[in-house]
């Protein structure tokens, strides 16, 4: 099926993320929850709900 022109973009970002190497998707994914715990430390702050996550250790 071909994309539609709106998604098209869409549809070559994800085709470049399939072809990256499984180190640099780990490395995507750790700074994603680096952000989103972030995130939940500013919701926090403004007695907002946050998601509850255990970040993975990266330090071992």
């Amino acid at each position: 099926m071909k994309p539609t022109a709106p998604f098209a973009g869409k549809a070559e970002w994800h085709a470049q993320q399939r072809q990256l190497p499984p180190r640099e998707k780990i490395r995507i994914l750790i700074e994603l929850q680096r952000r989103e715990v972030e995130s939940n430390g500013i919701r926090k702050s403004l007695g907002r709900p946050a998601v509850v996550m255990k970040p993975w250790d990266t330090q071992a």
